[in-house]
C-alpha cells in the first residue's frame, strides 16, 4: 500500500473518495428515481460518473506521490 507509511494521508484519501462516492451514486439514484432520466441511462450515466473518478484518483496518486518523493517499494 502507498501510503501504508502514512495513515493521516491514507485516512484522508479513503474518506474524500468516500464522500466523493456517496455523492455521485446518490445523483444517479435521485435522477433515475425521481424520473428525471430513465433507469437505463442513470446505470450508463453512473458507470461512466465511477469510471472518471477511478481515473481522477489514479492520477491524482501519481501526482502527489512524484511530487512529496513517496516510496513505491516496501522498506525492508
Amino acid at each position: 500500500m502507498v501510503l501504508g507509511r502514512y495513515p493521516g494521508a491514507g485516512r484522508m484519501a479513503r474518506d474524500v473518495l468516500l464522500l466523493v462516492l456517496i455523492m455521485v451514486s446518490t445523483k444517479g439514484f435521485g435522477n433515475a428515481w425521481n424520473g428525471e432520466v430513465p433507469w437505463q441511462t442513470a446505470a450508463i450515466e453512473l458507470e461512466r460518473n465511477l469510471r472518471a473518478i477511478q481515473a481522477l484518483s489514479l492520477i491524482v496518486l501519481s501526482v502527489l506521490t512524484r511530487y512529496y518523493a513517496v516510496p513505491l517499494q516496501p522498506q525492508r
